[in-house]
């Protein structure tokens, strides 16, 4: 017999279930913020997260479903939590019962110091960094649609047919990673553009993440002509290779959800559509791009790092192309 710590609509309650060869459990009043995960348990109503505290105490907390794909047994973690629906335990797991309750579900975990991140790549999203997300979105297509409205900054790019239809090819092999396909740059400064260009993997739900930015310099002489430069902006170049699932991409780079790409229009005499995405770093900085064609190797990418990038691409099994 194991009991369930959980809360619903903001009570502390304890929901018992049997699970055969499982040990008890300790309730506690409230849910856990950290812990060592000792089992996780793909359910009906929900993914059951088994922790161990300090004192060597167990609890099971209900968790999204997708926490249950990652590699955490053994780790340990710091959970957030949020209020959610699960199928009511009146239902006895009929998915067509109708009747819901409210509880709070483990959303995010996040490995901590001196153990590995889960699966190898950086925690899910959760709700309030998606939302974050979007409003970073907004700020950053008012600020380049407002820029490049007066003619001071480059025009965002135009989202092309030819990416659409690459998409469409990818979606009917691995669905998770189409709709973050794509060469992606930022055009806020005309002087310094921001590239990231997403490569579609023959391994599924699995992508390939260029990001490229030239340096940005200036070169100045002194009166005796002495020349030297000065670096107004570092150059970028990474390779990630970024998992794809539950609409979120998550490299050693950068974290996106596909629920924070939006299309809109922009236009001075005429509109045209454009896509944007917002990338999250590991600084936790946003940064907003557009949609421009199929994923490829930036125009003004140096050969060296162009031949390290190509030989990336196949290591990796990342193609340009709908092969």
């Amino acid at each position: 017999m194991k009991s369930f710590s959980n809360k619903f609509w903001g009570t502390a309650i304890a929901i018992t279930s049997v699970f055969a060869g499982q040990t008890p459990g300790v309730v506690r009043a409230e849910s856990p913020q950290s812990g060592t995960i000792t089992n996780l348990t793909m359910g009906d109503r929900a993914c059951y997260v088994t922790l161990r505290n300090e004192a060597g105490d167990t609890t099971t907390e209900f968790a999204a479903f997708n926490i249950c794909e990652q590699n955490l047994i053994g780790k340990k973690v710091q959970l957030t939590y949020e209020a959610g629906n699960i199928i009511a335990e009146s239902c006895y797991g009929d998915l067509d019962c109708g009747i819901s309750e409210t509880v709070m579900l483990i959303t995010a975990v996040k490995v901590m110091a001196g153990g590995q991140k889960a699966d190898g790549y950086p925690p899910f999203l959760n709700k309030t960094e998606i939302a974050q997300l979007e409003t970073d979105r907004e700020a950053g297509r008012n600020g380049w649609f407002g820029l490049a409205g007066l003619n001071k900054v480059d025009h965002p790019p135009q989202l092309a047919p030819e990416l659409l239809a690459f998409r469409q090819y990818w979606k009917t092999k691995d669905p998770a990673i189409a709709p973050f396909l794509g060469l992606w740059h930022n055009d806020e400064s005309t002087n310094n553009r921001h590239y990231v260009s997403i490569f579609p993997s023959l391994e599924a739900n699995h992508v390939c993440v260029l990001e490229f930015k030239p340096e940005w310099s200036i070169k100045l002489s002194d009166n005796n002509n002495d020349v030297s430069k000065d670096v107004i902006s570092p150059g970028i170049f990474s390779f990630s290779r970024a998992k794809v699932g539950s609409a979120q991409l998550r490299s050693a780079e950068f974290r996106a959800h596909e629920l924070a790409i939006a299309r809109t229009a922009f236009g001075v005499s005429a509109d045209y559509p454009v896509e944007l995405l917002p990338l999250v770093n590991e600084q936790n900085e946003t940064m907003v791009l557009a949609a421009a064609t199929v994923p490829q190797l930036p125009p003004d990418l140096p050969d060296s790092q162009a031949q390290y990038m190509t030989s990336q691409l196949l290591a990796n099994s990342c193609v340009m192309s709908s092969q």
